[in-house]
């Protein structure tokens, strides 16, 4: 049976999980450039419905972070575009 996947917003059970997904994704990188469980807590209480978090679930209906994506708002003056 294939795994299930579920596309979700951020929310709390999913921050280790995430910053686990970092670390695996990006080894070369140190510490203090991969985001913690603390900036995912942080994602979450700002703008939530930005953070997107991709769930598969095995058999048991265990799930596993295996993706996210982050997106954000601005307030972007298309007749000025330069700064």
């Amino acid at each position: 049976m294939m795994p299930r996947i579920q596309i979700t917003t951020i929310a709390p059970p999913y921050f280790a999980g995430l910053a686990t997904l970092q670390q695996t994704c990006y080894p070369t990188l140190g510490a203090d450039e991969l985001m913690t469980v603390a900036h995912f807590e942080s994602q979450y209480h700002i703008f939530a419905e930005g953070q997107i978090v991709v769930l598969a679930s095995n058999e048991a209906g265990h799930e596993l972070v295996v993706r996210q994506g982050s997106g954000f708002f601005i307030d972007f003056d298309f007749a000025h575009p330069h700064h």
